[in-house]
């Protein structure tokens, strides 16, 4: 990323480069077009903040500053020196007004840096020369959020899949979060269809817009309008759909061990199930009892004649993807994964007031009566290792779609017959009875239940095939 061609550049793309300082003005004009420039409301006091919007004077200053930070991300130098120098460029006064779109981790490796300036120094470029055009409107830019560092309560939760030095075989979970970043991607983009933001493609990138409607007051959920230039910044910076990265990807794989899964599918026609599979051979062992509200003859049938009992073989290389998920969901964390612009309303006053206070926007949720909870634990040889649950068999929650969305794929590929591993002893497959919503059915009906499933379970056992261990 060059910062001193700017004006170069702008010719070549047909924008008017900066014009050129008229002689001693007592304040130099901004150097963004007439109507767009963003000022410091009038105050009998002078503000503690200049005008943002680079001056022809300061234009020169920033775009040197922000090249000898690409100097210093390219050339590794150390990131928190990086980390500050990024800090310092954003209070810029002339700058300020992008500040609130810029959270910085306090930490940050510097892969990090160099994947994320990119879009930081491209938006602090535009900032403090000139506020980009998309159809004839005048947007400002919203930058990606750098990766941050795993959370102390995260990296002690996750410290027993922390990657041995110098091991190779942790080579193997490269896949799984290739895949899984790309599953989030492709629900980022179908979060921005439903939330009707739309794309633009400049220099080759695609760049999410958000609309004027978005945080005017007329779209759904809003109050009234902003009514200052931050609170319209903070409201178009919380509507940039979030995507989900991994923080950490050195983990060990996991070869070994039970996932037990206990829980009801289905909702008018549904099962409770107990399933335990080992990753070590793709082992299965399934117990269900048929239950719902409307029951075909079929499954009023089966219930009557209590649990079924299923053994076999799935593939385990789907079954240990879907435990390292389950297991390492801690180190996903959500945020801007690309640049956004957001359309400046025609009628925004475009005013910096004293007090430059962030606000905060909440975000919605969605559920269905369909959906159920499933309880999981891993088990290595005696000991249950980790519990948890996800959501079945859609969720608002992107790790519990994602994970919903590999049980089908690995449940589909089920080979009946006997199972090639032997349970764990009884006392590591109890648990406490999934929980369901009290209008399906009652606490006596789940314990009964699942009583009987433990039962089958056990009776199970004799379904391991000969010289299993």
């Amino acid at each position: 990323m060059r910062f001193g061609v700017v004006a170069v550049l702008a010719v070549a793309c047909g924008q008017a480069p900066p014009r050129a300082a008229p002689p001693a003005m007592p304040t130099p004009p901004s150097v963004f077009d007439a109507g767009v420039a963003v000022a410091v409301a009038d105050a009998p006091e002078p503000p503690k903040r200049l005008p943002p919007g680079c001056t022809q004077g300061e234009v020169a200053l920033r775009l040197a500053e922000l090249e000898a930070i690409d100097q210093q991300v390219h050339n590794n130098v150390d990131s928190k020196a990086v980390l500050d120098a990024i800090r310092a460029a954003i209070a810029r006064p002339c700058l300020v007004h992008l500040a609130a779109t810029i959270e910085l981790p306090k930490t940050a490796t510097n892969l990090v840096l160099r994947d994320g300036w990119w879009s930081i120094g491209s938006a602090l470029q535009e900032a403090a020369v000139e506020l980009p055009l998309w159809r004839g409107k005048r947007t400002v830019p919203i930058p990606r959020e750098l990766i941050p560092p795993t959370s102390d309560a995260a990296a002690k939760e996750l410290a027993w899949l922390a990657c041995p030095p110098n091991d190779a075989s942790c080579d193997r979970v490269g896949s799984y979060l290739a895949r899984a970043e790309a599953a989030f991607d492709t629900r980022l983009r179908h979060d921005e269809a439903s939330l009707q933001v739309a794309e633009a493609e400049w220099g080759g990138t695609v760049h999410t817009v958000i609309p004027v409607a978005a945080c005017d007051g007329t779209g759904r959920k809003q109050d009234e309008a902003p009514k200052t230039y931050e609170s319209w910044l903070n409201c178009v910076t919380a509507r940039v759909p979030q995507g989900r990265k991994f923080t950490e990807k050195r983990f060990r794989s996991l070869e070994r061990g039970w996932l037990i899964l206990r829980g009801r599918r289905g909702h008018y026609q549904a099962a409770d199930e107990i399933r335990a599979y080992d990753l070590a051979t793709g082992a299965a062992y399934i117990v269900q009892q048929q239950t719902g509200v409307i029951m075909t003859q079929d499954q009023v049938s089966l219930a009557q004649r209590g649990p079924q009992k299923t053994t076999g073989r799935l593939p385990v290389d789907l079954l240990r993807e879907i435990a390292f998920v389950l297991l390492t969901r801690k180190a996903v964390v959500e945020l801007r994964t690309g640049t956004a612009y957001a359309e400046l309303p025609p009628k925004l006053p475009l005013v910096l007031s004293k007090s430059l206070d962030r606000e905060y926007y909440g975000r919605t949720s969605w559920a269905s009566s369909d959906q159920t909870t499933i309880d999981f634990a891993y088990i290595d040889g005696a000991a249950i290792r980790k519990t948890g649950s996800f959501t079945w068999p859609n969720a608002h929650d992107w790790i519990d779609d994602y994970v919903s969305e590999l049980l089908r794929y690995m449940e589909a590929g089920l080979v009946k017959g006997c199972a090639p591993a032997k349970l764990p002893p009884p006392e590591a497959l109890g648990g406490k009875a999934a929980k369901v919503s009290p209008i399906d059915a009652s606490a006596g009906t789940l314990e009964k239940h699942y009583q009987m499933l433990e039962e089958a379970l056990e009776q199970s056992r004799g379904a391991a095939c000969r010289g299993a261990k």
